[in-house]
């Protein structure tokens, strides 16, 4: 058991680095920042706990990704809507999952300001409650 928890945890971390290479990549356009970015990634001094038998790379990965979904197409409603779902697994992955929130409000924000769309405050507070939706909704049925 501790094996197989060892082993999904390095698969993840070894998928969050190729996502957050991607997601950087996406954003800057720059090979080398994107490689500077996953060796920072890859060799701070808390990667101890990415190897270990913990969530935390199995939470880092999620949260690339739904960043990385986001950033695909920030002004697109089903993008926002996915990632909000992919932010809602991080979520259970981890409490603190919950601030990926933030994430979809930043893009909302920018947004609201580049466009000028009314309403988006809405559609943040659909957004962030879908997060929490999603758990809550898993959590019930994982008590029937």
């Amino acid at each position: 058991m501790i094996v197989a928890g060892v082993i999904i945890s390095n698969v993840s971390f070894v998928a969050a680095g190729l996502v957050l290479f991607k997601l950087i990549h996406k954003i800057t356009g720059n090979l080398k920042e994107s490689l500077i970015a996953v060796y920072v990634f890859c060799w701070n001094p808390a990667s101890i706990f990415f190897s270990a038998c913990y969530t935390e790379s199995l939470y880092a990965l999620i949260t690339f990704f739904g960043m990385y979904t986001l950033e695909q197409q920030p002004f697109s409603r089903t993008n926002q809507i996915l990632s909000a779902i992919i932010f809602s697994f991080a979520f259970m992955t981890r409490s603190n999952g919950f601030l990926n929130v933030g994430y979809i409000g930043f893009a909302l924000l920018v947004e609201t300001v580049m466009k000028k769309h009314k309403g988006r405050v809405t559609h943040f507070a659909v957004d962030g409650t879908l997060v929490v939706k999603v758990k809550a909704f898993l959590y019930r049925h994982s008590y029937i």
